[in-house]
């Protein structure tokens, strides 16, 4: 099995052992996997960038000039031997070069494409460029906090991007063990952003405007943040729950003032 892919897309197999070229292997269980991933970062460190030594392990990398007829006829060859081909490209790119999904799939019926994108294969947005950041916001994450703040991680490309084409992809793999067709999969890292609003969504939805501060989630309650400790450390306080945080405020001494934490609910409709 081979694959022409995405960074992280190809590294989440490689978690699993699963060759990047031919796609076998097994996942490990418990931090098996994990001690691996770390040790193959420091044993790569020095022959390539620090950052990308992550999704490099466990590929082959084949340079390909697409513009030119030479290396379309070359990636035409690997695709033939493709089970799955995951791409990052614009929409309309792969198109100009003759490798648009429907011809690929129409050439090769067993072929899955997964074409990752920031807004998807269609719509007005389809065809802006942007980062991880410009599909958080687009989202609406940004605005969930008492003030904006920029994640210290990858949300989209990853819980957006990566995790959704792996799981689509495998459901893809299945669907074509049934039918023994392949299928055109559009993954659009913003709406799979949304997924992460849910509270808000269902709360705006269920009782009209709702201030930042009746969101559980995003620090402004006293029973869900980080407090600073003594020694310059941190403490993370997830005591939602009112058993948990009476027990909690009582384990700590302090007077449990803070009011019981409910649900916001829609109103009633009047018949």
């Amino acid at each position: 099995m081979h694959w022409t892919s995405r960074p992280d897309t190809s590294a989440t197999r490689s978690s699993c052992n699963v060759d990047a070229s031919r796609g076998r292997g097994n996942c490990n269980k418990g931090g098996t996997s994990r001690r691996r991933w770390l040790a193959s970062i420091r044993a790569e460190a020095g022959r390539c960038r620090g950052r990308l030594s992550a999704l490099k392990r466990g590929k082959d990398i084949v340079t390909i000039d697409l513009a030119s007829q030479s290396g379309r006829s070359h990636m035409n060859e690997l695709i033939s031997g493709t089970d799955v081909l995951v791409t990052q490209s614009r929409p309309g790119i792969l198109e100009k070069l003759g490798l648009a999904a429907t011809d690929l799939i129409a050439r090769y019926p067993r072929l899955i494409v997964c074409s990752i994108s920031g807004y998807g294969q269609n719509g007005p947005r389809a065809h802006e460029s942007g980062h991880d950041l410009n599909y958080v916001a687009s989202a609406g994450l940004l605005g969930l906090g008492s003030a904006p703040t920029v994640p210290p991680v990858l949300l989209a490309d990853i819980a957006g991007g990566t995790y959704p084409a792996v799981i689509n992809i495998l459901l893809a793999l299945r669907q074509r063990d049934i039918t023994g067709t392949g299928s055109h999969l559009d993954i659009s890292m913003t709406d799979a952003m949304f997924v992460f609003a849910w509270e808000a969504l269902a709360s705006r939805w269920g009782a009209g405007s709702v201030p930042p501060d009746r969101l559980r989630f995003n620090g402004t309650s006293p029973r869900y943040r980080h407090y600073a400790t003594r020694d310059d450390r941190f403490i993370v306080v997830a005591a939602l729950e009112e058993r948990f945080w009476q027990r909690f405020v009582k384990v700590i001494g302090l007077e449990p003032r803070m009011p019981t934490i409910r649900m916001i609910h829609p109103p009633r409709l009047k018949r």
